[in-house]
């Protein structure tokens, strides 16, 4: 019998908290709620009844004081009031002995229940586990001593039987089921808190007038952008949330990376950056930004502000100060800004203003300061200072104007200045302007009027007086008269209009204007004077405005700057040939950077495209094919050589040599390229200074200017080579920019072909420019002579009129040494070896190629695909290894650095470097170290066998010498 109940028990349980789930899915107004609760409840209450606990006829036993009471505790009156109708209703109709106690106990526990409720309302407290399980043992002894009102003492014997377990039982699944009730408050709650959260947070998120994003910190992604954010940037709402944060930020992926992982950590929330706007605009922004969660994922929030106008405002105010500054500091007056009571104390000066007193700014850092600086005579210094001191408190702006005032320094002459003093009136503070006037230069300009007589007319310099209303001249000296070609009488019919063409009356009223209002001591401007001739030439004007015999005069005091023009036009040549030198420096840098990848592009083509030459038939379509690929593949091989030889990448084999020598080696293939209708000839230099070059550049040198030269003459004509020694003196190099002082070999090539203008020699040497028809040159020929003279240390000049033919000069650097011979190369069979070379080399198929060349040869081979793998290679197997082929440059550690080290180890390991040079390289001329061995890429099968052989069968001397 008491499984019967305790099964009652927990099915009324699983049905309450059944129904609070149920419940808490309800979304109606509060007394809908109610009313469908209690209809639930009572249900809840029904079921029990219809699996009792039967004790005796029509006395059953079940758990709806439970469902009751939590009907009261957790809906309320209208729900428990319902829910205990309707458990009434079935009770009565089950009817029996106990009818009567068990609609008492569904009225106790619906009413315990009820006031429970309203305890929790006042304290919370209340819904503590100890005092809910109280309330559970209340309501149930309650229930039974209702018990006593079934007759026949079938009361008691329930209270004597069940007692126990009732008082046991129903008070814990009471507290069980409330717990779930509980529970399911706080989850309704937190998702209330969580619902309405969200909505304030959309509802800021999307009515901000800020630009505001979420964005993913996994991968920058933008989640979601509100419509100010979609104003801002132009971009509509599903597109700016496809966008990814550096699709708009204008740092590279990294850099965005580090930034948000900067601020997903909370180290700073704070940036600046620019961002892109759908129209292309770059706007300068500020952000705000921080880690959020929403909806259970971690975002990173954004408040950005356009601040653009911010900063061109804060930029535009420095400026403002700036130029303030300037303007102030350039005036020829002093201006300070100070207080004088009841102490001194400065709040702004110029430079000047400490110049003219002759003081530094320490001298005015403290109060006072300023009269022990200037006044070093204590006696003389209060005599001073009570004498300002009382013509500024006076308020008679006539006191505040001193003029001659000395300023003596001890071992220095004794200057003097003229000071004004303005007050105005800031808040409290009242400031005086104070400007002062260094007249010392025109207290001497006075004591030279006295001498004018000698002074006037010997200055070499004009010197005018000329009347301040008329305008006409009154007095001219000599000079003046000899430059302008006038004499004294016929100068005063004139006024200095009349020999000022580019000056109107009207302009040179406003420049005099403020001489005579006395607001400038004197002013300065440029202009034209006209001779009597005619004949024009540059002026400086200095004029002042002086007082001779009551009568007001101006004297003008004019400087001749034909010179200092032809300085300036000087100096423009000069910026415009620095201007070109850096043009070239730039296209060169980009020239040498596409020429090294596509180096490597070569280089796979030609050996791969040899190396499938061996297997196809000869005859065969496919041969036929291969020829042109390769044919192809070497005019651009020689396209890239032209390239890197402009960019100054090209490594050079530099020997001493005599150029005569090597250019006499060279004479027949240089008549075989220009033809048998141009005349070749060659005036060498006696005793020809030696100078340090590679012999194949300057033969690319001399091919490339005869190949111009023929193309200028193609009716035929000659070409003049010519050597010389020449020296560059100190006086040649002040004339002459580009030179620098010393011993040069000059190698001339002319030609009398038709000429060029001047703006073809301009753009002469420039890469890819040309004047013949489209597909007869590539316009790197002279670009290319260009780079290797410069890469030579040398320089080059070009000299040409239409007509009369050009002539290129190159001025290559003498050495203090004896010239090496020039040797001419023999090509035998293709040789193989047995040995075991080190192959490091970081592009994948160039290294896979020279691999599969060296193997087929029956060499060995370790590879490295990079320096550092390289070195490891060499240390763990250097006794094994006869050769070690090193690309120049490679990641982690380059060829030249693997080759140091290699010589600090084992100095008798033979290397071959392979270049391939960037415009990264370890310096802009890698020249190679005596007896170190060097093959240009692209390089073919064969010489690079050939190579490999020459440096393994050369004499077994240390690297270098």
């Amino acid at each position: 019998m008491l499984l019967d109940l305790i099964h009652n028990i927990a099915l009324l349980v699983a049905l309450a908290v059944a129904l609070q789930t149920l419940t808490q899915r309800l979304n109606a107004r509060r007394w809908v709620w109610g009313v469908i609760s209690g209809l639930l409840f009572g249900l809840v209450g029904v079921v029990g009844m219809m699996t009792p606990l039967r004790f005796a006829p029509g006395v059953i036993y079940d758990g709806r004081s439970i469902v009751l009471s939590l009907a009261g505790l957790f809906g309320g009156g209208i729900t428990a009031a319902i829910a205990a109708a309707l458990s009434g209703a079935y009770r009565w109709h089950l009817g029996g002995a106990g009818v009567w106690a068990g609609l008492s106990v569904i009225v106790e526990s619906a009413a315990l229940g009820v006031a429970l409720r309203h305890l929790r309302k006042r304290d919370e407290r209340w819904m503590e586990w100890r005092r809910l399980l109280l309330f559970g043992v209340l309501v149930h002894a309650l229930m039974l001593a209702l018990q006593l009102l079934i007759p026949g003492g079938v009361g008691l014997e329930v209270a004597r039987r069940f007692g126990l377990p009732i008082l046991t039982l129903y008070p814990l699944a009471f507290l069980v089921a409330a717990d779930v009730f509980l529970e399911g408050e706080r989850r309704r709650d937190k998702t209330l808190a969580l619902t309405q959260s969200e909505a304030r947070y959309r509802s800021l998120f999307e009515n901000n007038h800020a630009v505001m994003l979420l964005i993913s910190p996994e991968d920058g992604r933008i989640v979601d952008a509100n419509p100010a954010a979609c104003a801002f940037y132009g971009w509509q709402r599903e597109e700016l949330r496809r966008k990814r944060i550096e699709e708009i930020n204008t740092l590279t992926p990294e850099e965005i990376q580090r930034e948000i992982e900067t601020a997903r950590e909370g180290q700073r929330n704070h940036f600046e950056f620019c961002h892109r706007l759908a129209d292309g605009s770059v706007r300068e922004v500020e952000v705000f930004s921080g880690p959020i969660d929403f909806n259970g994922v971690s975002l990173l929030y954004s408040l950005v502000h356009d601040v653009s106008d911010r900063r061109k405002a804060e930029k535009a105010l420095r400026e403002s100060e700036a130029f303030f500054r300037m303007v102030m500091d350039s005036l020829p007056i002093g201006i300070a800004v100070n207080t004088v009571f009841p102490k001194v104390e400065f709040l702004y000066h110029n430079e000047n203003f400490l110049k003219h007193y002759g003081i530094t700014r320490e001298d005015i850092a403290s109060p006072d300061s300023f009269w022990e600086a200037v006044y070093k005579d204590p006696a003389y210094r209060e005599k001073i200072r009570k004498q300002v001191n009382d013509d500024l408190a006076s308020g008679d702006p006539q006191r505040t104007f001193w003029e001659n005032v000395p300023i003596a320094r001890e071992g220095e002459e004794t200057r003097y200045v003229n000071a004004y003093n303005t007050s105005v009136v800031k808040g409290d503070d009242h400031l005086f302007i104070s400007t002062v006037i260094d007249i010392t230069e025109r207290k001497r300009a006075e004591e030279a009027i006295r001498l004018h007589n000698l002074l006037f007319e010997e200055s070499l310099n004009e010197i005018y007086l000329f009347s301040s209303d008329s305008l006409n001249f009154w007095q001219v000296n000599r000079a003046g008269q000899h430059n302008l070609g006038y004499t004294m009488e016929e100068l005063r019919a004139l006024t200095p209009l009349d020999i000022k063409p580019e000056i109107t009356r009207e302009h040179f009223e406003s420049l005099l204007a403020p001489l005579r209002r006395g607001e400038m001591e004197g002013i300065v401007f440029e202009t034209v004077h006209a001779r009597k001739d005619g004949s024009r030439y540059p002026i400086e004007a200095h004029v002042q405005l002086l007082e001779h015999a009551d009568q007001p005069l101006f004297a003008a005091i004019i400087i001749d700057i034909s010179d200092r023009a032809a300085m300036e036009e000087k100096h423009r040549k000069i910026e415009e040939q620095l201007f070109q030198s850096q043009k070239m420096e730039t296209v060169g840098q980009l020239a040498g950077g596409i020429a090294h990848d596509f180096n490597n592009l070569l280089q796979v083509i030609l050996g791969y495209g040899d190396m499938a030459m061996e297997d196809a038939p000869e005859g065969s379509e496919l041969r036929q094919s291969l020829e042109e690929v390769l044919k192809a593949s070497r005019r651009a091989e020689t396209l890239v050589k032209q390239l890197l030889a402009f960019s100054r990448r090209q490594v050079l084999e530099m020997k001493d040599i005599n150029l005569n020598d090597a250019i006499a080696e060279m004479l027949k293939m240089l008549q075989r390229v220009i033809g048998e209708h141009i005349s070749l000839d060659m005036v060498s230099g006696h005793d020809l200074g030696t100078i340090r070059a590679d012999t194949g550049q300057i033969g690319q040198i001399l091919t490339n200017l005869c190949v111009n030269a023929r193309d200028a003459m193609p009716e035929g004509g000659s070409i003049t080579i010519e050597t010389e020694n020449v020296r560059f003196d100190e006086e040649y190099c002040v004339r002459h920019v580009w030179a620098k002082p010393g011993r040069y070999v000059l190698l001339s090539v002319t030609d009398t072909g038709c000429g060029m203008d001047r703006e073809t020699m301009d753009k002469a040497f420039e890469p890819f420019f040309t004047t013949k028809e489209l597909g007869r040159g590539t316009g790197l020929g002279l670009a290319t002579v260009y780079g290797l003279v410069k890469q030579h240390d040398g320089f080059i000049h070009v000299y040409s009129e239409m007509g009369q033919g050009t002539t290129f000069k190159i001025y290559l650097p003498v050495v203090e040494r004896s010239a090496s011979a020039v040797g001419s190369k023999i090509v035998g069979p293709t040789p193989r070896g047995t040995e075991t070379i080190l192959l490091a080399e970081d592009d994948a198929t160039v290294r896979n190629l020279t691999r599969s060349i060296l193997k087929h040869a029956g060499y060995t081979l370790l590879l490295a695909a990079d320096g550092e793998e390289a070195w490891e290679l060499f240390d763990r197997h250097a006794d094994d290894i006869d050769l070690v082929i090193l690309d120049v440059m490679m990641p982690k550690m380059g060829g030249r650095a693997v080759y140091e080290r290699i010589r600090q180890t084992h100095p008798d390991t033979r290397v071959l470097f392979a270049s391939g040079y960037s415009m990264n390289a370890i310096h802009t001329n890698f020249v190679l170290d005596q007896g170190v061995s060097l093959i240009q890429k692209p390089y073919q099968r064969d010489d690079l066998l050939r190579k490999v052989r020459q440096v393994l069968d050369a004499d077994p001397d240390p690297i270098l010498s």
